[in-house]
C-alpha cells in the first residue's frame, strides 16, 4: 500500500486480497486517515520504518514477531484514538475495529516523511536578503511610476489652464 511516498503491503483478512490504501480511503475519514469497517481485518507490513496511529475509534492490534522488550509488547493490544505504534520495516501488524458496530480510522507515516528537513541558517538569511532586495526593487518601480503619473497630471493641468486662458483672450 502506498501512503505519502512509502509502501505497505495490506491484505484483507476476509477476502485475502492485496489492496492499496487509496482504494480503502473513504471521504468521511478524518484528514490523512483510512477507514476500517467493522468486521474487517487488515494486515499491514511496511517496507520502511514508520508510525501507525489510531486516528478515531478503538482498534484491536496484533503484532507479529520477532518480539523484543517487555512481555506486554507481545501479541494482541487494544488501542484508543491517539495511540501510536512505531513499526520496523517488514514488521507485520494485523488491525481490526474493536467495536463490531463502529468503524475505526488509522494513519500510517514513514519515519522519512516525519523527519524534519534540516535547512542551514544561511539559507534563511540569503532568502530574506533576496526578498528585501525584490521588495526594494518593486518600491523603486512603484515610486517611479507614481512620479511619472504626477508629472503627467501636472503637465495636463498646466496645458488645460493654458488652453482655457488662450480661449479667454480670443474676441
Amino acid at each position: 500500500m502506498q501512503a505519502q511516498g512509502t509502501y505497505l503491503h495490506m491484505e484483507s483478512e476476509h477476502a485475502m486480497t492485496t489492496q492499496t490504501l487509496s482504494q480503502t480511503h473513504q471521504s468521511t475519514s478524518p484528514p490523512g486517515a483510512w477507514k476500517l469497517a467493522p468486521g474487517r481485518a487488515l494486515t499491514l507490513q511496511p517496507r520502511e520504518a514508520g508510525v501507525f496511529r489510531v486516528a478515531l475509534g478503538r482498534m484491536w492490534v496484533t503484532l507479529d514477531g520477532p518480539h523484543q522488550g517487555p512481555a506486554n509488547d507481545l501479541g494482541d493490544h487494544v488501542f484508543d484514538a491517539g495511540a501510536r505504534l512505531h513499526l520496523r520495516a517488514g514488521q507485520r501488524l494485523v488491525i481490526e475495529a474493536w467495536d463490531a458496530r463502529t468503524p475505526a480510522y488509522f494513519s500510517w507515516d514513514s519515519l522519512r516523511a516525519l523527519a524534519p528537513i534540516s535547512v542551514p541558517q544561511s539559507v534563511g538569511v540569503r532568502q530574506s536578503a533576496a526578498d528585501l532586495s525584490w521588495a526594494l526593487h518593486l518600491a523603486a518601480a512603484a515610486t517611479g511610476a507614481l512620479a511619472a503619473a504626477l508629472a503627467k497630471a501636472i503637465a495636463d493641468r498646466v496645458w488645460i489652464r493654458k488652453m482655457a486662458s488662450a480661449q479667454a483672450i480670443r474676441p
